[in-house]
């Protein structure tokens, strides 16, 4: 099962492999994606994949509901929840990560893939706190994080081994430590 938050529309943003594995490889697939222009590409550009995807139009965040999501008019795959001037405003669907996959009968996530522009500390606390869901393998972009270090050690302290991420400069990987 590979659960990827923020997955712009399929092909920009894809620079590690994730994609071909997507499209080529048998697994149960969740792409979550808030904007709708880059979702409705995301559909388009898996549209042959051997694999079933369900497909998601919105941001997992800390509230369920409706959110303002702040686009940057001339680099969308930029845009977030943090108010930049000069960035387009849309009101986009929001749900906690544990809601999400409760409302989906998520019960087991082998490849978490996180690139959420800053608020992936807020994704994986909430997979920590509130389900008994643990990925083996969890990959996220630290870039926009404001404490990058202290989300290290959480996830080290929930039984992760964290490292630089060989594919991506600007992404940790976590393998669950088996015991």
């Amino acid at each position: 099962v590979i659960v990827q938050v923020g997955s712009y529309d399929g092909v920009a943003c894809e620079e590690y492999g994730l994609r071909e594995i997507i499209l080529f490889r048998k697994h149960e697939c969740h792409l979550i994606e808030p904007q709708p222009s880059a979702f409705e590409s995301l559909k388009v550009n898996y549209k042959d994949s051997v694999n079933e995807i369900n497909f998601y139009n919105l941001a997992i965040f800390d509230s369920n509901g409706e959110r303002d999501f702040h686009i940057h008019p001339t680099v969308p795959v930029e845009s977030s929840f943090v108010r930049h001037t000069n960035f387009d405003t849309i009101k986009v669907k929001t749900q906690t990560f544990d809601v999400f996959l409760k409302e989906n009968s998520i019960t087991n996530i082998d490849c978490l893939v996180l690139d959420v522009e800053g608020v992936e500390d807020t994704v994986i606390h909430q997979l920590f706190e509130n389900t008994a869901i643990r990925p083996r393998i969890i990959r996220y972009k630290f870039p926009h994080l404001k404490d990058n270090e202290s989300l290290e050690r959480y996830i080290t302290d929930n039984g992760y081994d964290v490292g630089q991420c060989v594919f991506g400069a600007g992404d940790k990987i976590c393998i669950k430590i088996v015991q």
